[in-house]
């Protein structure tokens, strides 16, 4: 229940469009007074522009200062690991003053801001400082480079790539789906691909729907039939690459297990009952992945046998049968 509960979630976050990507700047390209608005430039490097105006703008949590003038966001790709951005900062509007800030964020879908550069919060005009990202950057992902008037200055300002890349290749197309293409209803199978250079993200659809993010999942299968599994890496920058494989789900024919009994005696499944009649007594166990297997248990029951024997002796004489002696007339019943 909680895991379709939480492919439901991922469902209508989908629709909602909350997991989307955002747009890809196009010609001509300009920073945005908020994340929701910004674009994602698919090579920062050359990138220039001002910061003119008077829209106060989004400041992300953390920021390096505390008086927001006009703020302003755009989206870059990581092609490497680490990045150095070089910001250079000239024709200041009041000769000089303070000049600029600026900063590294990361925060997909414009959410859990955090800074992962140094915060510079006076880039004086005709200088330039360099923003290093201070964590492990993932390659295909995009980030956010931040910036915002100091003192309300308006400059002109160019962005420099002098340390890593964002710039990243085509998407390589996806080898293997690796997972079984069998499976019962009820079923949890785990799938997987190898990593896609350059993705930032990876998901799973079952017939269509929603059914697990990343390189390795484990899908539920709740019905019979024949059906698509599908897996699709993507990033902003470059169009997605996908693959598709198809999953037989059918339930597990019964086992048919035969076992005899003595009168008396009782056959004791792996499963914990006792079954001391004849009869045929299916079982249901979980199988491996997860769905129901039945196992019918067939015992046979073999009757006490009774052998009737007549015997004469003389008077004064014996009969023995097994322990016991017979020294009378009579009838006996004996357990052997």
């Amino acid at each position: 229940m909680k895991y379709q509960l939480l492919l439901l979630l991922l469902s209508l976050l989908l629709s909602a469009g909350l997991l989307a990507q955002p747009s890809i700047c196009g010609p001509g390209a300009q920073m945005a007074p908020n994340c929701f608005g910004a674009c994602v430039i698919c090579d920062i490097d050359g990138f220039s522009g001002n910061n003119e105006g008077n829209q106060g703008g989004q400041a992300p949590p953390g920021y390096c200062t505390f008086v927001i003038h006009h703020m302003e966001w755009i989206g870059f790709v990581a092609g490497s690991t680490s990045i150095s951005l070089e910001i250079a900062v000239s024709n200041c509007n009041n000769g000089g003053g303070n000049g600029l800030e600026a900063g590294i964020y990361e925060g997909v879908n414009c959410q859990n801001f955090n800074l992962i550069s140094n915060c510079e919060t006076a880039i004086l005009n005709n200088t330039s400082v360099v923003l290093t990202t201070t964590s492990p950057l993932v390659i295909g992902q995009y980030y956010w480079l931040v910036m915002d008037s100091n003192g309300g200055n308006a400059c002109d300002f160019s962005v420099s790539v002098v340390g890593g890349s964002t710039n990243v290749p085509p998407l390589s197309p996806i080898p293997a789906i690796y997972g079984p293409t069998m499976t019962c209803p009820g079923g949890t199978l785990p799938f997987s691909i190898d990593p896609v250079n350059g993705a930032s993200s990876v998901n799973w659809t079952v017939g269509g729907a929603p059914a697990g993010i990343g390189d390795n999942v484990n899908i539920l299968f709740p019905n019979a039939g024949s059906v698509q599994v599908c897996v699709e890496a993507s990033n902003v920058c470059h169009p997605p690459v996908s693959l598709c494989t198809t999953v037989e789900v059918a339930p597990i024919p019964a086992t048919e297990v035969f076992e005899t009994i003595c009168m008396g005696d009782c056959f004791i499944a792996p499963s914990g009952d006792a079954f001391c009649t004849a009869g045929i007594f299916p079982v249901i166990y979980s199988s491996y992945q997860g769905c129901d297997s039945i196992v019918n248990y067939n015992v046979d029951m073999i009757p006490e046998p009774i052998v009737s024997v007549e015997a004469t002796i003389c008077e004064g004489g014996s009969y023995t049968v097994g322990n016991e002696v017979f020294t009378q007339t009579g009838v006996y019943v004996v357990e052997l």
